[in-house]
């Protein structure tokens, strides 16, 4: 499959990275349209702000193929739950891009309690 643009690119910021959930049923669309659906695809990218919810992008009959959720620059990790065709932003924080290591991971997890109005206690290795 070949793909080509007329790119909107010079309004997507550099270093930033972009969450897209794509419908498995719309792979259809996308499969029959790929050109309409990055050029779509782009066109969202370059809308979206950091505090909308998910924008849509249609291809073919498929009104909601995917949707952006996400967009921040590449040190920012943003923690989001997945579902329903949808996601919703749980908590977004600056902290150089880092969630991979286990110690990562509780950070997250610890300031997201704390976002929340929570501390976040390991139990006692009796209890697990």
């Amino acid at each position: 499959m070949v793909v080509t643009i007329n790119s909107r690119i010079e309004r997507i910021k550099m270093g930033w990275n972009t969450g897209v959930i794509i419908l498995n049923d719309a792979m259809g669309q996308i499969t029959k349209h790929p050109n309409e659906f990055v050029e779509n695809l782009n066109e969202v990218m370059s809308l979206y702000h950091r505090g909308n919810a998910c924008l849509d992008i249609r291809v073919g009959n498929h009104g909601n193929a995917a949707s952006v959720f996400h967009q921040s620059h590449a040190d920012s990790v943003g923690v989001y739950s997945i579902g329903g065709n949808c996601a919703s932003k749980m908590m977004e924080t600056y902290n150089g891009g880092r969630h991979t290591r286990e110690d990562d991971k509780l950070g997250l997890l610890k300031d997201m309690a704390d976002e929340m109005g929570y501390r976040l206690h390991k139990k006692p290795s009796t209890e697990r």
